[in-house]
């Protein structure tokens, strides 16, 4: 009788009927498959549709019955063009954020809600509220969409009109250049800072001044050769180890590019602080060393070189400039050049970088040579002809801004009090806008904490478009947002907290479910494995509650319903328990918030995107 309790019992746990699954409310077919070309696999890609304009479509799994179409219309938003310089700077302007929500509208149900299901509740309770809120009249400033107190026809167009002409002079402070993020990576010791601390002084950021100083003290420090790294290693400590441990920002401007450089550590120590850095990136900068030995030291199984790119890639990172750094140590051998291009070409092409993405160069950090003055036939008759470092970053397509979208403004940085803050009683919160702007009188929700703030001050990375554009800060800026709220707690202010629409917040869960792409583990993982889960600027423990799906990476075909375990280089969905809340999305609608990496040991064993969320109840505002 106990054997047969027992095999029942473990039956019961093994059918568990995943297509009527309460926890998540419907089951895997309403998700669309998740696949990657075979050549691609290793990279945690994603196939993307051109004419959805860079929309995530999936193939379908067979024998997948389609439901209805909802009845509820979809909110009504200005659409508005913004003319501009260049087609880099065109907008449509429409705030989903301007529909006030009333108190009577029911709370989201607690079941984790598919994306097809999210949009359809959306609409419809966005629907609802255009039916059931009363009008107000536009306010003055009517640049915040979250200020109105009403879902009039003419309280939206006002504040559509408002956010567009606000764009419109922030476009023109910028003139023909376009906003772009630039994360520099590559192996420990490859000489990232040199080379950007030497191209900022190059291009006139850095006077030579300052310069002349870091000479002088580095020389006594017994460090000759890191005056330009000084310029990003600021703290004390990474002067003495003479190695880069945080994030270090600075910004330069090509002829047709505002550039905002994110230099990040090298050491494999600090690969949560590399992560950090490229989740806000558009692009990278790989930098090797082209020394003998050293870029086989950080190419070999182990190094950076590897671990970086293939990061850089699972995080959405598309193009890539290649400084193959140091070539005068190599005296400018093309055929080291060309050694280290063919070996590098192979495994970027392996991990899902195109190779019309990717373009290469001869550099010296130290000497300055090919950075911004094409190289001498003399020195390198082989690349006389070839483009400058800043002629590829130039040449870098930046994104689609979300200014349309409802405000996600990602804290990686808080200080209270001082000059940056704002007044008595405000905390400056440095970050990243993912999406929609915010500009001073607009009132935000701060989230996990669920608290009501006011903006009084924003600076924004592009200092000159931000003072013609009245110191707002748009979708792919960085920079400090300094708020006040009565009775706010400094505290709930700190890395990963998000400032975000009143009208549509930003969903917080500590529940989720996802799919991953297995990269390094050396044992199966099973019901019950633990990591860190690394996104943006936090990192928290996770448990893996249930393994739901295993689905062939190359088809996106559902090979097998609750799998016993995953291995190495297999997709898989799962349900993940985070210690504490997180603000996050789906990545179909925030490719920021929406993905995130797995890390045990100090090794990166998976890259993941959130399909699916269960609302907590500090995600609702308290209106």
């Amino acid at each position: 009788i106990m054997s047969r309790r027992r095999v029942k019992n473990i039956a019961l746990n093994d059918d568990e009927d995943y297509d009527v699954d309460e926890s998540f409310g419907h089951s895997f077919e309403d998700e669309p498959a998740f696949g990657v070309s075979p050549a691609t696999a290793n990279a945690y890609l994603f196939v993307r549709d051109k004419d959805t304009g860079g929309r995530i479509t999936q193939p379908p799994l067979p024998d997948v019955k389609e439901e209805p179409p909802q009845s509820a219309p979809a909110p009504q938003m200005a659409r508005l063009h913004v003319a501009t310089a260049g087609p880099a700077h065109s907008v449509k302007v429409g705030f989903a954020g301007a529909v006030a929500v009333s108190p009577s509208v029911p709370s989201p149900s607690p079941r984790l809600l598919s994306t097809k299901q999210q949009q359809q509740q959306q609409a419809a309770s966005s629907a609802s509220n255009s039916r059931s809120a009363s009008p107000a009249p536009p306010r003055k400033n009517g640049a915040d969409p979250d200020s109105a107190g009403g879902d009039s026809t003419e309280a939206s167009a006002a504040s559509a009109a408002a956010a567009a002409e606000a764009y419109k002079r922030y476009c023109a402070g910028l003139g023909d250049r376009a906003m772009i993020n630039l994360v520099i990576i590559g192996h420990v010791d490859a000489g990232k800072s040199t080379l950007i601390g030497h191209l900022l002084y190059l291009l006139g950021a850095v006077s030579q001044k300052v310069i002349h100083r870091y000479e002088q003290e580095c020389r006594k420090a017994g460090k000759p050769s890191f005056q330009f790294a000084w310029v990003l290693d600021e703290s004390e400590e990474e002067r003495q180890r003479g190695v880069t441990m945080d994030v270090a920002r600075s910004q330069l401007s090509t002829r047709h590019r505002l550039v905002n450089l994110l230099d990040c550590p090298g050491h494999k120590d600090f690969i949560p602080n590399m992560i950090s850095g490229a989740m806000a990136a558009d692009a990278a900068l790989l930098v090797i060393n082209a020394t003998r030995g050293e870029f086989e030291s950080g190419f070999d199984q182990g190094g950076q070189t590897r671990e970086h790119a293939l990061l850089a890639r699972g995080l959405g990172i598309g193009q890539l400039v290649v400084a193959i750094n140091k070539m005068d140590t190599a005296k400018w051998s093309e055929t080291r050049f060309a050694e280290i291009r063919d070996k590098l070409g192979v495994y970027l092409k392996s991990v899902g970088f195109k190779p019309d993405c990717v373009s290469y160069c001869p550099v010296s950090g130290l000497e300055g040579a090919n950075l911004n003055k094409p190289l001498s036939a003399e020195l390198c008759p082989w690349y006389a002809s070839g483009p400058t470092l800043v002629d590829l970053i130039d040449r870098l397509t930046p994104p689609a801004r979300s200014v349309d979208k409802p405000l996600r403004f990602y804290i990686s940085e808080v200080s209270t009090g001082g000059r940056g803050a704002g007044g008595s009683g405000a905390v400056a919160c440095f970050g990243n806008a993912l999406s929609g702007y915010a500009a001073p009188g607009h009132k935000l929700l701060l989230l996990p904490a669920n608290q009501r703030v006011a903006v009084k001050a924003v600076t924004s990375s592009g200092q000159d478009a931000s003072a013609a554009s009245g110191s707002a800060i748009f979708a792919g800026d960085s920079g400090t947002i300094s708020v006040s709220g009565g009775g706010v707690d400094p505290a709930h202010f700190g890395p990963g907290s998000v400032l975000s629409s009143v009208t549509t917040p930003c969903p917080c869960t500590n529940r989720l479910r996802a799919k991953l792409l297995l990269l390094n583990v050396s044992q199966p993982v099973t019901k019950g494995y633990q990591a860190i889960f690394h996104q943006q600027a936090v990192s928290v423990p996770v448990t893996i509650i249930r393994l739901l799906a295993q689905i062939n990476k190359s088809t996106g075909q559902l090979e097998r319903r609750h799998p016993r375990y995953i291995l190495s280089n297999c997709c898989a969905e799962v349900e993940l328990q985070l210690d504490r809340p997180l603000c996050l999305d789906v990545y179909t609608n925030s490719r920021e918030l929406g993905k995130f990496m797995l890390r045990d040991r100090g090794v990166t064993v998976a890259a993941g995107t959130v399909v699916a969320l269960r609302p907590t109840d500090s995600s609702q505002p308290d209106l």
